[in-house]
């Protein structure tokens, strides 16, 4: 009885897991997304023979295989088998999807980078038997971190092709100051953020109009995150409370219009009558409380402490 008892919590848990983490068909976008970058990533080290862009995406491939690593660590923490995700339905006779994106995830590995398609292949079965508005309800409801899924991956975006132009333009331009593939991703990363240090910067025609985009989209990127911030912080805390516990909203109190003119004056008057009213009905109070304790000190004979 007991062991029926611990199966069932144990499908409570992973129903509740699956509810929390899986549930959500624009971290699975978002994670595909960035897993065809992956790839694309792979096919330009094995195109481009330039040193300086090739620094600059074996660095952005670090950066996204931290990013699959916590996503195999989230898939394996949420799936409803941890086992059977890390080693297979069928151990020994099952493709054992977990270990294969945990090693998909490693870097400075180029053959071990195409196994993250097993990745993409499973966010596609998993988004096939979606309808189309139940993701974009999906999306329209948790639109701030969808907003914030389509920030991060378009700052990825940008300094990934912003710091590989320049990489291509600048370095053997004369008097330039970008040198290396490590000089055109700092500079894309300060240009994007808008804060311009100043000791990094494009001295040809074409490396200014790579800077000029780059500085107008890192301007536009950062907006749309800080008015999604500001939306955050200006929401109450108890509304917040409420949406992430799945409590109702709290309807708004009605609007009370106040009359103008003859209306407003009438008003002041029934105001003015009602305050002296309530004034002379505290006068009363006071004189029955006054009586009522002459008459308690009078039975008692000393007064009530």
């Amino acid at each position: 009885m007991s062991g029926v008892a611990e199966g069932e919590a144990r499908e409570v848990t992973a129903a509740a897991r699956r509810r929390r983490g899986i549930d959500r068909p624009a971290y699975e976008i978002w994670i595909s997304v960035l897993t065809v970058l992956s790839l694309a990533i792979v096919v330009f080290e094995l195109l481009v023979k330039v040193q300086q862009v090739d620094d600059i995406l074996l660095g952005t491939d670090t950066l996204l295989c931290v990013i699959f690593l916590v996503d195999t660590y989230r898939s394996w923490y949420y799936a409803p088998d941890r086992q059977a995700y890390v080693l297979g339905p069928r151990p020994g006779r099952s493709i054992p999807s977990g270990l294969v994106e945990l090693i998909g995830a490693i870097p400075l590995l180029l053959p071990l980078r195409l196994l993250r398609i097993s990745r993409l292949l499973r966010a596609v079965r998993d988004l096939r038997g979606r309808d189309t508005d139940e993701i974009l309800e999906s999306f329209i409801e948790h639109r701030a971190e969808a907003a914030a899924y389509v920030v991060v991956f378009s700052a990825i975006l940008v300094m990934l092709v912003g710091s590989s132009l320049i990489a291509l333009i600048e370095p053997n331009a004369p008097g330039s100051n970008i040198k290396t593939g490590g000089d055109a991703f700092w500079w894309a990363f300060v240009s994007i953020t808008t804060v311009g240090y100043g000791d990094r910067y494009p001295v040809t025609g074409g490396g200014r109009v790579v800077g000029m985009i780059t500085m107008a989209v890192g301007i536009g990127i950062f907006g749309v995150l800080s008015s999604f911030l500001a939306q955050f912080f200006l929401r109450s805390p108890g509304k917040r409370l409420r949406s992430r516990r799945g409590l109702p909203e709290v309807p708004a109190e009605p609007e009370i219009l106040l009359p103008s003119g003859a209306g407003a004056a009438a008003m002041t008057r029934d105001s003015d009558d009602a305050a002296m009213a309530t004034a002379l009905e505290l006068r009363e109070l006071r004189s029955e409380v006054a009586n009522l304790r002459q008459l308690l000190e009078a039975r008692l004979g000393s007064p009530p402490g």
